[in-house]
C-alpha cells in the first residue's frame, strides 16, 4: 500500500511539473504573438508612408516607443523591441 501511495505522489508531482511547463510555454507563445503584433503595427505605419523618411517621424517613433524619461540634462528611452538608449548634453 505504501508503494502505491508513493507512486501516486510521484505521479501528482510529475503532473504538476507538466502543468507548470505548459503554462510557461503558453506564456512564451503569448509573448511572441504580442511581439509579432507590435512589429506588424510598426511595419504598417512605415508602409503607409508615400515617400522615404527624410526627417524624424513622431508617429513611427511612438509606434516603437515603450517608455521615455527626461531628466534635467538627459533623456532615456526603451523601445518595444527591448533596445534602450540614453542621450542629452
Amino acid at each position: 500500500m505504501n508503494k502505491l501511495k508513493l507512486i501516486l505522489r510521484e505521479g501528482c508531482t510529475d503532473l504538476e511539473e507538466v502543468r507548470k511547463k505548459r503554462l510557461e510555454h503558453e506564456k512564451l507563445i503569448e509573448s511572441k504573438d504580442e511581439l509579432k503584433q507590435r512589429f506588424d503595427e510598426i511595419l504598417e505605419t512605415i508602409n503607409s508612408r508615400d515617400s522615404l523618411l527624410e526627417e524624424f517621424d513622431e508617429e513611427i517613433f511612438n509606434a516603437w516607443l515603450r517608455k521615455y524619461h527626461s531628466h534635467t540634462n538627459a533623456f532615456c528611452f526603451e523601445l518595444k523591441g527591448g533596445m534602450r538608449g540614453v542621450g542629452g548634453g
